[in-house]
């Protein structure tokens, strides 16, 4: 894979001030679940972001798996507790790849966990697959920040900043925003 031509500049800030879709809202029969989540993602960067690896906890079901979220827009994915189960809660871990060129991709695994007691918890990681993600819920890894290496417009060689973020909660907000090095 080539690696990624870099927007910047005023392309990026155009990019950045179009507004995305409306945060997803648990559905009624959704909300009758023992215990649920729901993970809206906010594509702010020029990367699509495919699923790659899924992992879900004994007990735990997608209500509206994950799928892929494209450059500047927006994506939601929906867990509870599986029908006959009891005092479970709702946990697991999306990794997803964005293409930001190179071999692979840049891996992103996003952990989530709606336990039968407690609160609701979700951590990022970069380079690490869904376990690592579900392993550290209690380590506060809600921010990250990585640098990738493209190629501006004009072919010189380009690089680009990537925060990731996790605002846990029911419905928990995870958040890609690119800018300007």
């Amino acid at each position: 894979m080539e690696p990624a031509t870099i927007i910047a500049g005023l392309e990026l800030a155009e990019k950045l001030k179009a507004p995305i879709a409306d945060i997803f809202s648990p559905t009624a029969e959704l909300q009758k679940k023992y215990r649920w989540m729901v993970i809206n993602i906010q594509n702010r960067s020029q990367f699509n972001m495919n699923v790659d690896t899924i992992l879900l906890h004994n007990g735990s079901m997608f209500w509206d798996a994950p799928t892929t979220v494209e450059a500047f827009s927006s994506g939601s994915f929906s867990v509870s507790n599986k029908e006959g189960t009891i005092l479970v809660g709702a946990s697991g871990a999306v990794r997803f790849i964005l293409e930001t060129g190179g071999k692979r991709g840049l891996s992103v695994a996003v952990g989530f966990s709606a336990p039968a007691v407690g609160s609701a918890r979700a951590s990022v990681h970069l380079n690490a697959g869904p376990q690592t993600a579900y392993d550290n819920l209690f380590t506060e890894e809600n921010k990250k920040e990585t640098i990738v290496d493209g190629i501006a417009n004009d072919g010189n060689p380009k690089q680009t900043a990537l925060t990731f973020q996790t605002i846990p909660g029911q419905i928990t907000s995870f958040t890609i925003t690119q800018r300007d090095v």
